[in-house]
């Protein structure tokens, strides 16, 4: 028994445009396309072409082959594995399209309980759907930034900044430089140094609360000239409408 509010109308939009032949295959501009895997909420398929591949994801609760209440959630939590936790983290969208009436419960408790590494649907979802009140989103969101290791925080740092709270600018400004103190934040990194990207995310939210450039003027300087190439080319791409010198050709560009 599926507990939400679903009606017919959104298994017809979502689910019977599939094909006749889900969820072993699914079809996608009239080419079938078989079931890659499934994980305890979703069904994904990859459709294979010879220059590029497609995945699509088809939620479990929205063909109503899963469904979880909060009650059953906050007892079973413990023995679900990493994957199904992560799993459900992803879906937290697909239970507010269901109409799961006790959705606000559940992102408290995956907020409140769940490693902050996987909790980047959630924290993103939160400001943005106006779920709760705007000092307990804050606070929400907070406690999640406040648990979460440096190098792994840039979705949270990003969803504290789209609080708009006034406490905001000052925990996110507290954040950068803890993280601007380790020596870590400019080494190299075979793709991204994680403690650089978050720093920068930082020094982004910060501008986007309407923070003064010039207060980040030199960790950006440093940023931008980071040994890593993706963190230096990530760093122009976003912040150079803050900074001037940044529209400017980099040196490797000039070469």
């Amino acid at each position: 028994m599926v507990k939400c509010d679903m009606d017919n109308s959104l298994y017809d939009d979502w689910i019977r445009p599939l094909g006749d032949e889900y969820p072993a295959g699914i079809k996608i501009a009239g080419t079938r396309v078989p079931l890659e895997y499934e994980t305890r909420f979703q069904r994904h398929y990859v459709y294979r072409e010879p220059e590029k591949e497609t995945h699509d994801a088809i939620s479990r609760f929205v063909d109503e082959s899963a469904s979880v209440t909060f009650s059953e959630l906050k007892q079973e939590w413990s023995t679900w594995t990493d994957a199904d936790r992560a799993d459900f983290c992803v879906s937290i969208s697909d239970l507010e399209l269901i109409g799961q009436r006790d959705l606000a419960d559940i992102v408290r408790f995956l907020l409140q309980n769940a490693d902050p590494g996987i909790l980047a649907p959630v924290v993103l979802y939160l400001p943005v759907r106006q779920m709760f009140p705007a000092e307990e989103t804050f606070q929400l969101v907070a406690g999640v930034l406040e648990r979460t290791t440096p190098g792994r925080s840039a979705s949270v740092v990003k969803a504290l900044g789209l609080t708009k709270h006034p406490r905001a600018e000052a925990m996110i400004r507290r954040h950068l430089a803890r993280i601007v103190m380790d020596p870590a934040t400019r080494v190299h990194a075979d793709f991204f140094n994680n403690l650089a990207q978050d720093a920068a995310y930082c020094i982004l939210s910060l501008l986007k609360l309407g923070a003064p450039p010039a207060d980040f003027e030199d960790i950006a300087r440093r940023l931008s000239g980071h040994c890593c190439r993706n963190n230096r080319e990530w760093f122009r791409r976003n912040l150079a409408e803050h900074y001037a010198w940044l529209r400017q050709p980099a040196d490797e560009d000039q070469a």
